[in-house]
């Protein structure tokens, strides 16, 4: 069930409650001194109710996968990106080496 926001207009109090549409068209009938009062920003969804990362039709692993190929060190390249022993085994070795620089800097 949606969170809604009120504010009472005489003493300021913001307070947030938990119901239906239909409660809250009741709430306010009987409380005309509280108002509405956005607390908190609406969340995105799609038409089918789901958001796009938890898409069951794989479209949007397909794009992330293409901004993943386009882009391999980003972040989204580390988690959607196709990772053969050759790439796992290649970035190893340069984290190692970049350790192994810092450490060299830091001491100097």
């Amino acid at each position: 069930m949606p969170i809604y926001g009120f504010k009472n207009d005489d003493t300021g109090e913001i307070i947030e409650k938990t119901f239906s549409y239909a409660s809250k068209l009741e709430f306010k009938e009987a409380n005309p001194e509280w108002r509405d009062h956005i607390t908190v920003a609406p969340q995105t969804i799609s038409s089918s109710g789901k958001s796009p990362a938890t898409n069951s039709d794989g479209a949007w692993t397909e794009v992330m996968s293409r901004v993943a190929g386009a882009h391999p060190n980003s972040e989204v390249g580390e988690r959607y990106g196709k990772k053969s022993i050759k790439n796992i085994k290649t970035k190893q070795v340069i984290d190692k080496h970049r350790e192994s620089l810092k450490s060299r800097i830091e001491t100097e």
